[in-house]
């Protein structure tokens, strides 16, 4: 079995088209399975390095859930631009996508391009899954990925606009005293 699960992670990282060719008729709960066995890696990986056994439970179950809700999102994204052939297809592209993250993604500084490897992935899994066009499939993905990225921002702001006056009147972090 882990064997397995090597050799379709191996097809992923080497041949993403070829990999996903072999899974389109593959049931959304192997791939779910599939995820949830490398992210037992990546779980563990972090938790070693983080020096927190929490680690490895809050990445496990966040991970698992942040796929699932990632790949419900991508999908609404999708949709709207021509993916018709399922919910399944779609949450397997994320699933399978994730692997280089799953993989690497907890080594520290660089993981951020193992992530970035992933998005590849899942441009081409909506490619290979759903058949869209090359140009579609970004933009499912662009826009499943800015629209949270702005709405980040604007929490950001709001809470900056929140406690910039807050310092102010209280000193910053230096001077700060409780207001009794």
């Amino acid at each position: 079995m882990l064997n397995d699960i090597f050799q379709k992670a191996m097809g992923f990282l080497q041949q993403p088209a070829k990999a996903y060719d072999k899974e389109k008729g593959t049931d959304v709960i192997e791939a779910f399975k599939y995820m949830a066995i490398l992210f037992l890696i990546v779980s563990v990986l972090s938790a070693i390095i983080s020096l927190n056994p929490l680690t490895f439970i809050t990445i496990y179950i966040f991970g698992i859930v942040g796929a699932v809700i990632a790949g419900l999102w991508l999908h609404l994204w999708a949709y709207v631009f021509g993916a018709k052939k399922g919910l399944h297809q779609t949450l397997k592209t994320v699933f399978y996508g994730g692997t280089p993250s799953y993989l690497l993604g907890w080594i520290p500084y660089i993981g951020i391009l193992f992530w970035l490897w992933s998005l590849y992935l899942d441009w081409t899994g909506l490619q290979k899954l759903h058949g869209m066009p090359g140009d579609r499939a970004a933009l499912s993905i662009l826009i499943a990925f800015i629209v949270p990225m702005i709405i980040l921002a604007v929490l950001a702001l709001m809470a900056l606009s929140f406690l910039v006056p807050f310092m102010a009147e209280y000193g910053g972090p230096q001077g700060f005293q409780m207001p009794y």
